[in-house]
């Protein structure tokens, strides 16, 4: 009996125990849920900080946008005179803007270097190209006259062998001649001597044709001596020539070639190319600079222009010239401002939305708290306060 007593005992400590741990977990959970909320209201304080901040960016967007099709809609609206007196500028602007850029992407004419040195040598350039071009011709003129000494060479050269060649022949000739008649004479003589044969009429024929023979030979090598000695003088002068247009010939092309590597050409032609492009080069940038300056200058009257008109911005519209000359185009941008100011509109709307949601789920959580810190009512003042009249 005393045992069933005492385990009865043992088990109202348990149960006691067991109760007293159930209500200290139950205390526990409680501060847990209560801190949850806590940080789940400074959490959602904070994000709708964030989303305020995010709707007053969007609104000064929109109120830019807003603005800009304002200033579009003066510009349409604009009186007809003043409207082309403004298109009139704008369209100057938009033809020199192009101007500009075609000059910019255009490849140059000729390089940086070659430019400063055309440069530096613009006051001498032409009279060096003119005799440039005059020595060019000289030296043509030498190569000429050497292809055509040394042909005279060669001719005077092959005449000379040829009369030295028939000397030789006609020498030849003179010592058979001789040989003959000797041959002959003693057959003469044979024949008279053996038949006793009057042979006069035979030793006259005989002599006559020696004598005729001899006589051709020895006048054609008078001839040909005359000749020799004129075809050796021809050919010492033709020589004589050939090296003089040598002489100038080399002279003339050392001239050219130092002209050459001073100007880097390869010719008169090639110097006369450069310099043309480099005086294209100039006159571009001189049209170039004028165009800048037209440029600034209607850029200045534009600026005039549209500062009369009060509008909200007017340097964007610097930038915009050519939507102001082209109806199509100011439509384009009317329309991509327009979807553009409905996209940031919706994006407003949603973002209000969230934001009053947020505060519905705080004023939930606040409820379910039995007293407040004092932190966290500071927070949710500032949170009012920030959204007060935004909405």
């Amino acid at each position: 009996m005393g045992l069933f007593r005492r385990k009865k005992n043992r088990a109202k400590e348990l149960d006691a125990t067991f109760a007293r741990l159930a209500g200290e977990l139950r205390q526990v959970e409680s501060q847990e849920d209560h801190k949850k909320r806590q940080r789940k209201i400074i959490e959602s304080c904070e994000q709708i900080i964030e989303t305020t901040k995010e709707i007053e960016e969007q609104k000064a967007e929109r109120r830019i946008l807003d603005n800009y099709l304002a200033d579009i809609a003066t510009i349409e609206n604009l009186p007809e005179k003043e409207h082309k007196d403004l298109l009139d500028v704008a369209g100057n602007i938009v033809k020199l803007d192009k101007a500009k850029k075609a000059y910019l992407n255009s490849e140059r004419k000729i390089d940086e270097g070659r430019f400063a040195f055309f440069q530096e040598i613009q006051d001498d350039i032409v009279p060096v190209v003119q005799k440039m071009q005059s020595n060019e011709t000289y030296q043509r003129a030498l190569k000429k006259d050497m292809a055509y000494l040394e042909g005279e060479k060669m001719q005077w050269s092959i005449l000379k062998e040829d009369i030295k060649a028939e000397e030789k022949t006609l020498k030849h000739l003179l010592i058979g001649l001789f040989v003959a008649f000797s041959v002959v004479a003693c057959v003469f003589i044979a024949v008279g001597s053996k038949y006793r044969l009057n042979m006069s009429l035979s030793w006259i024929v005989l002599i006559f044709f020696v004598v005729l023979g001899t006589v051709l030979i020895l006048q054609r090598l008078q001839i040909d001596k005359k000749d020799l000695k004129q075809s050796e003088v021809n050919l010492n002068y033709a020589v004589e020539l050939l090296n003089k247009t040598k002489v100038k010939y080399v002279n003339i092309t050392n001239s050219l070639d130092y002209s050459y590597e001073k100007y880097n050409v390869g010719s008169s032609a090639d110097l006369s190319y450069q310099w043309e492009r480099y005086v294209e080069a100039v006159r571009e940038d001189e049209k170039f600079a004028r165009n800048n300056e037209d440029y600034e200058f209607f850029t200045a009257r534009l600026l005039r222009i549209l500062k009369g008109l009060n509008l909200n911005d007017i340097k964007i519209w610097t930038s915009q010239v050519k939507a102001i000359v082209n109806t199509a185009e100011m439509d384009q941008v009317k329309n991509e401002l327009s979807i553009r100011k409905q996209k940031i509109t919706e994006s407003i709307d949603y973002n209000i939305s969230l934001v009053k949601n947020e505060r519905k789920e705080i004023d939930k959580m606040m409820k379910a708290e039995k007293e407040y810190l004092p932190e966290i009512q500071e927070i949710i003042k500032s949170v009012d306060k920030l959204c007060e009249n935004k909405f």
